[in-house]
């Protein structure tokens, strides 16, 4: 990576990158969900995506995202101004394959019921990267768990709505995927019990609990292996390919976000890999994972963000190299002159002298 990562080329995949700097975000398809909902009630969506500080058309294709700090208002909003009660399972009703981008086309191409299953939990930040799919065994069960992040105000990123609507739909396409047959054990939802619960019923049938402390489907393991109507194995693995260009795309603009994080908070002392984790709304083993799979370290990005910004306060000779050390986090000055060195050949003072020259 260069030094200044904004200069770096995206991979040429065809794909639309998240926007800038902006970690948690949602599927543009996502967004053209809620607008064919809110057209179907009577509302303009382009409206009320303004009332929340957004411009519809910048997310009115599907390989743009919206951050998900700002889409979480739409909810209340829509509920508020079209009175739509229970919004999250009249938004269900809108929910089909191409919701899920890539990942949609996979799941109904898949094999069977638990290939799709595998899908969702690998491919889940293709909807929205404020969540994570799960999926384990727990006595003799399936579980698909969906981890929710927090924003810096401890806010839940996704709200109970589109929680509802995920449950909701991704069990009727199953149900259809499977010909009727798939039907879940249990569904959890964290979410207080609804006045309306014989709806939440008919729409999420099984047996149906709230207020719990994960959101989870839970199915027996006969169900994995019901076989889908629509199965076509060249097709799934084309739209896995597409998933994962998808991500690898996703994941570019992550790199980009870590090392904006990794500048910003170097000069403010105290840098870590638990603070920058903390930062980026995630645990430090889901961070040192997600460097791994991009082909970088913790290591590597610190010392890419500290000769950058070594080089601009050099730049400045109002600081002197021991509080330049200081600023990026060495010990003394001499591991400082070390690792500059190391990077470009010259003593920072060597480096300095040859900018005022």
């Amino acid at each position: 990576m260069s030094p200044d990562p904004n200069d770096r080329a995206a991979p040429n995949t065809g794909l639309q990158p998240p926007p800038a700097g902006e970690r948690h975000h949602s599927s543009g398809t996502w967004v053209q969900m809620i607008a064919e909902a809110i057209r179907a009630a009577g509302g303009d969506p382009v409206a009320l995506f303004a009332e929340i500080g957004w411009d519809y058309d910048d997310t009115s294709t599907a390989d743009q995202r919206i951050p998900d700090d700002i889409l979480r208002h739409i909810y209340d909003l829509v509920s508020e101004r079209l009175k739509i009660e229970n919004f999250g399972l009249y938004l269900s009703e809108f929910m089909h394959a191409h919701t899920f981008h890539a990942l949609g086309f996979a799941m109904l191409s898949s094999g069977t019921v638990g290939d799709a299953l595998m899908r969702i939990n690998r491919y889940s930040e293709i909807i929205t990267s404020s969540a994570r799919g799960e999926l384990f065994e727990r006595d003799d069960k399936i579980v698909l768990r969906v981890d929710i992040d927090h924003n810096t105000k401890g806010e839940r990123l996704i709200p109970i709505e589109p929680i509802d609507a995920f449950f909701a739909g991704y069990i009727r396409m199953l149900q259809e995927m499977s010909g009727g047959r798939f039907t879940p054990l249990q569904v959890h939802l964290k979410r207080p019990e609804p006045e309306d619960r014989e709806r939440f019923q008919h729409y999420i049938p099984g047996e149906l609990h709230f207020g719990c402390e994960f959101d989870e489907l839970i199915v027996t393991k006969d169900t994995m292996t019901l076989a889908v109507r629509f199965a076509n194995e060249n097709l799934a693995k084309q739209h896995d390919r597409i998933a994962e260009a998808y991500l690898q795309q996703m994941d570019t603009g992550f790199d980009r976000e870590i090392y904006r994080q990794i500048l910003r908070l170097l000069p403010t002392g105290g840098l870590s890999q638990e603070r920058l984790a903390s930062q980026m709304h995630m645990s430090l083993r889901k961070l040192q994972y997600k460097l791994q799979d991009l082909g970088t370290s913790y290591q590597q990005l610190l010392d890419q963000a500290r000769q950058e910004l070594a080089q601009q306060l050099l730049a400045d000779t109002q600081y002197s190299a021991t509080e330049i050390a200081f600023l990026l986090g060495f010990s003394t000055n001499a591991s400082f002159s070390r690792a500059f060195k190391r990077w470009t050949g010259q003593s920072p003072m060597q480096y300095r002298e040859q900018l005022v020259a």
